[in-house]
């Protein structure tokens, strides 16, 4: 895994998830306004009475295959054949596998054709018989295929159809007739030491299979809701004596084709050796994730990978984990986290404060958040200048949003493009009456979204921007040099119903950078915050209010609510709120508002305080990466 961490947040990214066919549309939103297909949460629900709603969920996500298939491109690794021909031979030595004319082949000498009083045993013990089958290839030699190295088994199977299982969400309320696990001595399984699940009927009619199958799918759900290290896992299955083996990972779940277990001897050979003898990242554990007991705790150690080597956070509790019922997606898991002093030592790095850890799967191909970041605000800059252009003919555009914004690449250069013109219209052609409300409330403006305007005494600006600079405001402003100290705003004065005026659209502008900083950003307190000012109400929360008009609150709210990385472009984000807020306060700008030419000196405050927020939000994604994890893919035999 490749991650690295942004001042007061940290990301781990799994890009294991292939792409799409491309879209066929011209560019992709900085920020989507519809999301992804939303993932249905168990809640607290025991994971016994989600089952049907699991299964009806992965429906679209599930996949069949040959055996043969499965075992060259979902098995943790192939046996040689002499590892399975000896394996065969031992069985053949010891008893456990005899031929007779109806199998000439081979078959289990366990579940030869049952006598009147075996046919009465019920599922538990006859399966109980493959504990000693499968325990005595932990015994033999396993070679990999083409690879001439002696593999040791680092995993176990145990019958367990008794034994309650046991996690660390909620819901584990559910037990699994066997599994391959690394701690087999537990009378509790627990989801953290399960590598794979069995679900077992002894027989294949009536609701016996679905019942099954249905009861496995829900088993791997929860682990891999349960265990953060999981890039992947198996499941085995077995109805009456024909037996499936299942893959289940981020993008897609898999099931071989049935065969039957108790004469396909060296299918069956190979599965398991596969199972007990693979290492735990080709079983699906994540090597740069591991559980950790510190001060009796368990805690997950994540390496993150950065320019200046590999640092190492602990959790400390999740502030977001949700129990999807489908395995597929991202999976988004947000802790509070803290470094630590290195891979062995789990004490607290001198120095080091908590931090929200974002771990998140990803698409192969998707680019990761730093990269997302500075494409957004190159998207801002040029969509900034469509205003300019839309300025000078005395257009307005009336639905600036983030999914309005798009993000188009034109060989390696990135360009943004201000999209949908439905809304807009020729300044100074509103009715009397004022506009009606038009675009997203997200990035409305404040006038626009409560139907009223903030008419009211202006507040001095305490130091003048320097405009000199404005040949290259992307380079020469010093954040030493943002300008605003406005003073509290005096109480409500006589309201009027506001006409869309050009301000309008560069506050808009300015909602999607602030929604940009908190959105894009992992930080312990920016959901409570967007929570608070971004809402899709009629009219602006009391909260949205105060966070435009009221400096305090503008400036603590931020400050407290993006990484301390970015904190340096708050005084510039200060001053183009002012601006806003005088331009609207103003008498003056009240009584010349249908003039054009007014409005000049808030578009050169505008360029003048970008650059500097811009500048801070480049330098972050040059010098190191919100979401930089990797893994080389789901399968990599696969592809």
């Amino acid at each position: 895994m490749n991650t690295s961490e942004l001042g007061e947040a940290s990301s781990s990214q799994h890009p294991s998830i292939p792409p799409e066919a491309p879209s066929s549309g011209q560019g992709t939103p900085i920020v989507p306004e519809t999301p992804r297909s939303v993932k249905t949460n168990a809640g607290e629900s025991l994971q016994v009475h989600v089952r049907a709603d699991v299964m009806k969920e992965m429906a679209d996500e599930m996949h069949k295959c040959p055996l043969q298939n499965f075992l060259v491109d979902y098995a943790p690794f192939r046996p040689s054949q002499d590892s399975v021909d000896a394996a065969f031979q031992h069985y053949t030595n010891t008893g456990k596998l005899v031929k007779s004319n109806d199998h000439p082949d081979g078959v289990w000498a366990d579940f030869l054709p049952p006598s009147k009083k075996r046919k009465k045993e019920n599922e538990n013990q006859v399966f109980a018989r493959l504990q000693s089958i499968i325990d005595d290839l932990r015994q033999l030699e396993c070679l990999e295929e083409g690879a001439n190295k002696l593999r040791h088994p680092q995993f176990h199977y145990m019958t367990c159809p008794n034994n309650w299982m046991a996690g660390e969400i909620g819901g584990t309320n559910f037990r699994v007739d066997a599994c391959i696990t690394s701690n087999p001595g537990s009378k509790t399984v627990i989801l953290a030491d399960t590598a794979v699940v069995a679900e077992f009927k002894k027989s294949s009619e009536n609701e016996g299979p679905h019942q099954n199958r249905q009861q496995l799918v829900s088993a791997a759900n929860q682990i891999m809701n349960d265990d953060p290290r999981r890039t992947w896992i198996y499941g085995i299955t077995i109805e009456d004596t024909m037996m499936s083996v299942w893959y289940f990972c981020r993008s897609h779940s898999v099931m071989s084709a049935a065969f039957d277990f108790t004469t396909d001897i060296k299918s069956f050979i190979r599965v398991f050796m596969s199972f007990l003898y693979a290492t735990p990242e080709e079983i699906g554990y994540d090597p740069t994730i591991r559980r950790q007991l510190y001060n009796n705790m368990f805690h997950y150690i994540y390496e993150l990978k950065t320019d200046e080597g590999p640092k190492y956070f602990r959790t400390i509790e999740p502030l977001f984990n949700s129990r999807v019922l489908c395995i597929t997606g991202r999976k988004t898991r947000v802790w509070r986290a803290i470094e630590v002093r290195g891979p062995g030592d789990f004490a607290a790095k001198d120095g080091a404060s908590e931090i929200a850890l974002k771990d998140v799967w990803i698409e192969a191909d998707a680019e990761t958040e730093a990269e997302n970041l500075d494409n957004s605000f190159t998207a801002i800059v040029h969509a900034f200048i469509a205003l300019v252009l839309l300025y000078l003919i005395h257009w307005v555009h009336r639905d600036v949003s983030a999914g309005n914004i798009i993000i188009v690449k034109v060989g390696n250069m990135v360009q943004g493009k201000l999209s949908d013109l439905e809304y807009a219209k020729k300044f100074g052609t509103s009715s009397a009456g004022g506009d009606p409300k038009t675009g997203t409330p997200f990035f409305m403006p404040i006038e626009i979204h409560r139907s009223e305007q903030l008419y009211r005494r202006p507040v001095a600006q305490t130091v003048q921007p320097d405009y000199s600079c404005m040949d290259n405001p992307f380079s020469l402003v010093p954040d030493s040099q943002s300008p605003v100290t406005p003073s509290e705003p005096p109480p409500d004065a006589k309201k009027f119903t506001p006409q869309f005026r050009f301000q309008h659209d560069l506050e808009s502008l300015w909602w999607i950078i602030i929604w940009i900083l908190l959105h894009r950003t992992v930080s312990l307190n920016a959901n409570k915050v967007t929570g608070n000012i971004f809402t899709s109400t009629y009219t602006p929360d009391r909260d949205r209010i105060d966070f435009f008009c009221t400096e305090d609150i503008f400036k603590s709210e931020l400050h407290k609510a993006i990484p301390s990385g970015l904190t340096g472009s708050i005084n510039n984000l200060n001053a183009i709120r002012v601006e806003l807020y005088n331009s609207y306060t103003s008498t003056e700008m009240f009584h010349q508002a249908d003039d054009p030419g007014v409005y000049i000196g808030i578009y050169m405050l505008m360029w003048w305080a970008l650059g500097p927020v811009v500048r801070i939000a480049r330098g972050l994604s040059k010098t190191c990466s919100l979401h930089g994890g990797s893994h080389t893919g789901i399968n990599p035999k696969a592809g």
